[in-house]
């Protein structure tokens, strides 16, 4: 097919003139931090619900506790003595002392909570 010089002009000069898009740029995905916490320092209390879970309360400011895990029990470390809150089933040792250790057979789930105020 051919095209006169006058119509290709006009197709060119119209091409020229045609509005342009814009490419835009993928939106930006906001990436993953990590935060730091801050230090929680409190004494344990010890209590069982009746059932296989053991609440540790963490109820007074100034201690700092660490948990490690073998494969029969939990050590939980404290500079403060630890408090038997009660049912725990004689499945938690150490009470007045600042090492308790955890029988792991007896809790399939331990809630830790910090409700210090300091």
């Amino acid at each position: 097919m051919n095209a006169s010089p006058a119509l290709l002009q006009g197709h060119l000069v119209s091409w020229l003139h045609a509005p342009r898009r814009r490419r835009t740029a993928a939106p930006r995905r906001p990436r993953a931090r990590i935060e730091p916490l801050e230090a929680r320092i409190a004494p344990a209390t010890f209590a069982g619900t009746g059932g296989p879970a053991l609440d540790i309360t963490l109820d007074h400011a100034g201690e700092a506790i660490t948990i490690v895990a073998t494969p029969t029990s939990y050590t939980v470390n404290s500079n403060f003595v630890a408090v038997d809150g009660g049912q725990t089933g004689g499945h938690v040792t150490g009470f007045s002392i600042t090492s308790t250790s955890i029988d792991t057979a007896a809790f399939t789930t331990i809630h830790i909570t910090d409700s210090s105020t300091g």
